[in-house]
């Protein structure tokens, strides 16, 4: 799973211009970033990353609504702060892992 998510930002590039590819990569990152918050959260019971995913997914939604007014910088700053959301999600997920409380 981690391998198709990397891939998804390279495929995005490779193909750039076509709408419904860029929309469809943009959903699937969507749907694997909630998916993996959502599992997540059973584990550790903490809200930050899921606090921190909601504005990443307004900017990337907002880039994909073309609301930057072409200053395209919010796709990138948007997905830094997801990537940051996932890092958080899985060091919790593995800190309850490995808790020999």
């Amino acid at each position: 799973m981690p391998f198709v998510a990397a891939l998804l930002p390279s495929l995005s590039a490779a193909l750039h211009g076509n709408e419904w590819l860029e929309f469809g990569l943009i959903a699937a990152g969507f749907g694997l970033g909630v998916y993996s918050l959502v599992r997540g959260y059973g584990q550790h019971k903490r809200v930050l990353p899921s606090i921190i995913m909601i504005p990443a997914l307004a900017l990337v939604g907002a880039e994909l609504a073309d609301l930057s007014g072409g200053m395209h910088i919010l796709l990138p700053i948007g997905a830094g702060l997801a990537a940051i959301s996932q890092f958080l999600n899985f060091r919790y997920s593995t800190q309850v892992a490995t808790c020999e409380c």
